[in-house]
């Protein structure tokens, strides 16, 4: 009895122990913060509305991912996609039919460090804080993001690994799951992505396939 007891218990301790490593798949929902960094910059409304205030990410076991842009301005992003399959991320601007595109498999800024920190606490939750600073040669700008991770919402193993843009294969290598706060330092704002609602469910993969009717621009 004693034996057929252990067996039940190893057996659950297994179970789960599988279901915690299960690839994350759901709705994260962040709130999003921009601060412009010049009072009377021509672009300001425009930046200040691009990423709108709030920004819903459906996220695929497999690696696709969907961000749809809330209250984003007459100019700013209306959704992008992220296909994982193809390596192709696809932007949708509310002030163009047309959608943009670009392959995910380089990087077009220069690294100039990428650096794992002391772990900190974020929304009361223990997370890996991670910083990667690159340089952008055509404009000439810096570009300081960091992010952080509880590690609760996982990844698949090598999802990401020919994500190049942005090093975001680097880093999450690093991680190993989704960022719940991304904060980038810009030529010309401050942003800040802050996850203010995380749901797991099953996400029905129509969500990520290219609406029909527009025009397909290589960027």
């Amino acid at each position: 009895m004693n034996k057929f007891l252990s067996l039940i218990i190893l057996f659950s301790i297994f179970t789960s122990s599988s279901l915690a490593q299960e690839p994350f798949e759901g709705v994260i929902t962040y709130k999003v913060e921009t601060t412009l960094k010049y009072k009377d910059h021509p672009y300001n409304e425009y930046y200040s509305t691009k990423y709108g205030d709030t920004i819903k990410m459906y996220i695929h076991k497999n690696g696709s991912m969907k961000r749809e842009y809330f209250n984003s301005g007459k100019t700013g992003i209306d959704w992008s996609i992220y296909d994982s399959k193809k390596n192709i991320e696809y932007v949708k601007w509310h002030s163009m039919d047309s959608i943009f595109f670009y392959e995910c498999s380089e990087t077009f800024t220069e690294l100039k460090e990428l650096k794992r920190n002391k772990d900190t606490l974020i929304q009361g939750k223990n997370c890996i804080s991670i910083t990667a600073k690159e340089y952008e040669p055509k404009e000439k700008e810096n570009v300081i993001k960091k992010l952080y991770f509880t590690g609760d919402e996982t990844l698949a193993p090598n999802v990401y690994s020919k994500y190049k843009d942005g090093y975001m294969d680097r880093i999450y290598d690093l991680s190993q799951s989704h960022f719940i706060r991304r904060e980038m330092d810009l030529k010309f704002i401050y942003l800040v992505f802050d996850a203010v609602e995380i749901k797991k469910e099953l996400i029905d993969f129509k969500k990520f396939e290219i609406p029909a009717g527009h025009i397909l621009v290589d960027y």
